[in-house]
């Protein structure tokens, strides 16, 4: 659908490790991506791609990912839910700040509460481009990037997903 920042992250972060997961991975892995697939609801006014997923077991360690693309003329979005090392990663990363702000004339980094969760957001202002993530739980994460958007409409459009939802189906 879109290129650039939304797909570069957070896919980058774990293409080694899924290629490497893929190619050993049992044709019998679990399954967990179907049902998070569903709560990578629409969004009114936007095209979307088909929610996609992968489920991945490697000794005895899984990485459950379930991903969909949104674009509205020149803007993008990309949701994706994830659990095992990569969500495990950005959260060790973030843990420990209940709340930091960050700025400078290029790029704005916020940790803060929201709704309950652990939220990491950061803004780029001559892209309009940025990241939110939600720390779910132990283990899992909700990641929201965006492009060409204004940060107050791209935070509206991050809350539209119904996170305590994605915990539940997530954090066992």
């Amino acid at each position: 659908m879109f290129s650039g920042l939304c797909r570069a992250w957070p896919a980058a972060s774990a293409a080694a490790l899924a290629c490497l997961v893929l190619l050993a991975s049992p044709a019998g892995a679990a399954e967990g991506f179907r049902q998070l697939m569903p709560l990578l609801v629409d969004l009114p006014g936007w095209q979307a791609e088909r929610a996609d997923g992968s489920s991945m077991e490697i000794s005895g360690q899984t990485m459950t990912t379930a991903q969909r693309d949104y674009e509205q003329g020149d803007k993008g979005v990309h949701a994706q839910i994830m659990t095992g090392a990569p969500a495990e990663a950005q959260i060790a990363a973030s843990s420990g700040l209940n709340t930091m702000k960050f700025e400078t004339t290029e790029e704005r980094i916020t940790t803060e509460e929201m709704d309950g969760f652990p939220v990491t957001h950061s803004y780029t202002f001559a892209d309009k481009a940025g990241t939110v993530l939600v720390m779910l739980g132990k283990g899992s994460l909700f990641a929201f990037t965006f492009e060409n958007l204004p940060e107050e409409e791209a935070m509206a459009l991050a809350r539209k997903f119904d996170w305590k939802a994605m915990k539940a189906a997530t954090v066992k």
